[in-house]
């Protein structure tokens, strides 16, 4: 392609950005505009410049580059309140193909040449499962993943692990990992896993919803994999609606494991494919108590990281 033609089509594709940018901004201004006049207190305010400032992807955008592929993946603002750090969250659950790129291997029950298992029968293959959710990954895992990734793109890890035991809670000594003594550091600005509470507070998004980006429990199958469509196995990340604030999957397709816990046992948050509906509800208490070591078809994990703004 000649130097001046490939000069005019990029300024084409920076001008369509720029009247996407302003269709976008215009929809923003009309939704909130009534809003304005009514506000009672600047909890609102700040939800509304969460959502404004990804119009624009101002902080969100990544990638993944390697001498073999190019892997987006968008990180999405949540500014915090009084008690909460203001910090980025993945915009989806890291996918089969981002944790093969980065660990060289991919765990997932669900992947491209194993059938699934949706009455007991294995009957049947996925195709293609790159964009689906990695799971059949432990705590340790993930954490191993997030610490990777961050040296990858020339950050600073968060885990450091201590120390290791391969005695289990019973007493018996395994051939295999049972605890770990794991420090985070959130002021570092690699990758971790969101806590419990940065978890909620994203998937509420400024509302006061029973379910990730709705009220109205006849509307789930727009946002959520889960037992009443998945046929139980997992599905691409980001093919149902997202919540307010451009957040896919926090209901239903892979539970997802968080930074809480002691050193025996980590906590996964929300629901799976696999969850009932009253399973997916925001306040629904619902965590997986298991070893750092233990893996699950229907357990996978989303990425946060420090907001350096």
């Amino acid at each position: 392609m000649r130097k001046d033609t490939t000069k005019k089509f990029l300024m084409r594709e920076d001008r369509f950005e720029q009247r996407m940018i302003s269709q976008a901004v215009n929809i923003f201004i009309g939704k909130k505009s009534n809003k304005l006049k009514t506000r009672k207190n600047d909890t609102q305010y700040g939800c509304d410049l969460i959502e404004f400032s990804n119009i624009f992807s101002l902080n969100t955008k990544t990638s993944l580059n390697t001498s073999n592929k190019i892997i987006d993946f968008n990180m999405v603002l949540c500014l915090g309140t009084k008690d909460l750090h203001n910090f980025l969250i993945g915009e989806i659950e890291v996918t089969q193909e981002l944790y093969e790129l980065v660990m060289g291997n991919n765990p997932s029950h669900f992947n491209d040449k194993n059938s699934y298992n949706p009455e007991g029968q294995y009957n049947k293959k996925l195709g293609d499962t790159s964009k689906h959710p990695v799971e059949c990954v432990s705590w340790l895992d993930a954490i191993t993943f997030c610490n990777k990734l961050s040296e990858l793109q020339g950050l600073d890890p968060c885990y450091k692990i201590v120390s290791t035991s391969n005695l289990s809670i019973s007493g018996a000594m395994t051939d295999r990992i049972c605890s770990a003594k794991v420090d985070c550091d959130t002021k570092k600005n690699g990758y971790r896993l969101p806590t419990n509470e940065e978890w909620r507070y994203a998937a509420l998004a400024g509302t006061n919803n029973k379910y990730a980006g709705t009220n109205d429990e006849g509307k789930l199958g727009e946002y959520a994999w889960y037992r009443d469509n998945s046929n139980n196995h997992t599905h691409p990340v980001a093919t149902k609606k997202p919540n307010e604030w451009g957040l896919y999957d926090m209901n239903g397709n892979v539970s997802e494991l968080n930074n809480d816990g002691s050193e025996f046992q980590k906590v996964s948050s929300k629901s799976s494919y696999y969850s009932q509906k009253a399973q997916l509800k925001i306040t629904y208490e619902f965590a997986e108590h298991c070893g750092i070591t233990h893996k699950n078809w229907d357990v996978g994990f989303r990425l946060a990281k420090k907001f350096e703004g």
